[in-house]
């Protein structure tokens, strides 16, 4: 029922007591991002952090190598013993210094330990400014909201709107903008025309703020649509949540109620009831609104209202509770790292176990024997691979007595070994005679 309506029809009385305008949304697809905790930081800052590690992980190694008063060059000073910081202690030090368990024992050289003390002040830093903006990031996931009314609508640009072509709910905006402009014309024709006080009013001071001119705008630059169905399909489409469809209330509370993506934003305004029209001094008017009232008394519409706006519908959808804390998706990639972290600890156990296997096996292997240690260590050298070399040591113990043995031991030699072979047995105190 509308003012201009009544003037060319009559209206019976009301059947839907008020029915104004409301704006139809969806709710914002989020992001399915488990590694979202990277993002507290830009690539820039991570590859910072990187190539700070590798640098402090370079210098403690070169200063702990070329200062005199490391362990690695004073290791008489600590007979007891210390960590030694080779390149692989480096790489372990600098990398259990990311964490509040810390990098352990600390270096001995004075140089060393200014570089590990700046380095420890940088990962203080670092940890805290994460901490501090992973909690502000995931916050923010968790309270980001849209638009809550038709005046926040208008105060901004990243949501679009429209409305239906040729509907009232654009004549309303129309007639709106159009009364903002008549305002404003008044108010400058006031205070162009005041001659007794000309500061009292000024142009430039408008006291109403414009909104009305600025939403008509924005729903002629993005098209009307040609029906409802195309608005609603429009909102649907719109992934982001930034597109919005104004229309009648009682549809869009529908659409509301059965579309669980759907949001319905603020309250309903410019609220006018819904009654049927007949021609203008119709008979008929009486008739129905009789048998209106009739069906208002047997709660009729009350029972038709519950079965195609019921709030039950709603509650079957999805609840979004912002209290509801962090959610696995947030943070699936820290569960991911401790993972693979747990898997590759698998695997080193697995080479572990087989490198230590094939040591086992190659202890068991069988030595050489002593004759073949001795021909090889001993008398390799003065005998060569000649044919006229020793012929047997039968035991360890001959090996011993081969210095100073009377004769006959069980050693032989050629005769055209036995000149060179006399010269290595008097390097042991031995004579000629004995062999």
């Amino acid at each position: 029922m509308t003012t201009e309506r009544e003037e060319f029809v009559d209206f019976v009385t009301p059947y839907y007591d008020q029915s104004g305008i409301s704006i139809l949304l969806r709710e914002k697809v989020q992001e399915q991002n488990i590694f979202k905790f990277i993002l507290v930081l830009e690539e820039r800052v991570w590859f910072g952090i990187a190539g700070c590690v590798v640098i402090v992980i370079i210098l403690l190694w070169i200063l702990d190598r070329f200062s005199p008063y490391s362990y690695t060059n004073n290791k008489d000073l600590y007979p007891e013993g210390t960590r030694e910081f080779t390149f692989g202690e480096c790489v372990w030090f600098g990398l259990t210094s990311l964490t509040p368990q810390g990098g352990g024992e600390c270096p001995k050289s004075l140089s060393s330990r200014v570089l590990v003390a700046a380095y420890w002040l940088f990962i203080v830093l670092m940890l805290a400014t994460f901490t501090a903006n992973l909690a502000a990031l995931l916050t923010v996931e968790r309270m980001e909201t849209t638009v809550q009314s038709l005046e926040e609508l208008g105060r901004q640009s990243q949501v679009n709107y429209t409305v239906l072509a040729g509907s009232p709910t654009e004549e309303y905006f129309k007639n709106m903008a159009g009364a903002e402009d008549e305002l404003y014309n008044k108010w400058k024709e006031m205070t162009l025309n005041s001659s007794k006080d000309e500061t009292k009013y000024r142009v430039w001071d408008y006291p109403i703020r414009e909104q009305y001119n600025h939403i008509y705008s924005v729903i002629k630059k993005n098209t009307p649509v040609s029906s409802p169905e195309e608005g609603f399909k429009r909102v649907m489409e719109n992934e982001k949540g930034d597109f919005a469809f104004i229309h009648d209330a009682s549809e869009v509370k529908y659409a509301y109620y059965t579309t669980c993506p759907f949001l319905e934003i603020g309250e309903p305004f410019a609220e006018q009831p819904l009654a049927v029209a007949v021609q203008e001094g119709s008979s008929l008017a009486k008739e129905i609104s009789q048998e209106i009232l009739r069906m208002q008394k047997d709660r009729f519409f009350e029972r038709v209202h519950s079965k195609f706006w019921n709030i039950a519908d709603r509650n079957s959808c999805p609840i979004t509770n912002d209290n509801q804390g962090i959610t696995l998706r947030s943070l699936g990639g820290i569960f991911l790292i401790a993972g693979v972290g747990l898997l590759l600890s698998i695997i080193m156990l697995a080479y572990e176990v087989w490198q230590e296997k094939k040591e086992d096996s190659m202890r068991k292997v069988t030595p050489i024997s002593q004759r073949q240690f001795v021909e090889k260590s001993m008398y390799g050298d003065f005998l060569g691979n000649r044919s006229d070399k020793v012929s047997t040591i039968s035991s360890k113990e001959n090996l011993r007595n081969a210095s100073g043995a009377p004769a006959g031991n069980l050693i032989r030699v050629s005769s055209s070994s036995k000149q060179r072979f006399n010269g290595f047995s008097n390097s042991y105190g031995d004579t000629s005679s004995d062999y």
